[in-house]
């Protein structure tokens, strides 16, 4: 890879669309799903890994991670004051956190947000681009809900 000091990396994807994961945990599996989902999703999107400092080293370790993040498709956040992410809960008063968006997410407007035991189909014939015009998609909350659930990417 070329170093150009003056050549801002990040201008080559698209800025308006960023795939999120939130995990403090440094689990053993996180760069093999981010590289799988960095194939998997359209290669204009941009990733950010946010993570406790222990998480963070964990996925930095990896040549392919670090590639990424000095190509500009990969940022690697580690979570600042006053915001923590030990819990669920935690996680959840951050995502309905407008200061969390306005400081680490100003500029998107398209939103994949993934768990660290999620992956998307390599197979499917859909895209991710595809479900741009839809306002949410997810996992069912309830057991009532499940049959009637869809997944578009399987």
């Amino acid at each position: 890879m070329d170093w150009h000091p003056k050549f801002d990396t990040k201008s080559q994807f698209n800025q308006s669309k960023v795939a999120l994961i939130i995990e403090s945990r440094p689990l053993p599996h996180l760069v093999p799903q981010l590289l799988h989902m960095m194939a998997v999703v359209p290669p204009e999107w941009r990733f950010k890994f946010i993570g406790s400092n222990k998480s963070v080293i964990a996925v930095s370790r990896s040549f392919a991670t670090q590639y990424h993040e000095a190509n500009g498709k990969l940022d690697l956040v580690v979570l600042p004051e006053p915001w923590k992410i030990d819990s669920k809960e935690d996680v959840h008063r951050l995502l309905t956190d407008i200061r969390f968006y306005n400081e680490h997410l100003s500029e998107v407007e398209h939103l994949l947000k993934f768990e660290s035991d999620a992956i998307m189909c390599a197979n499917s014939e859909d895209s991710l681009n595809d479900w741009l015009d839809v306002d949410w998609a997810g996992a069912p909350r309830s057991v009532r809900l499940t049959r009637s659930f869809i997944c578009g990417f399987c």
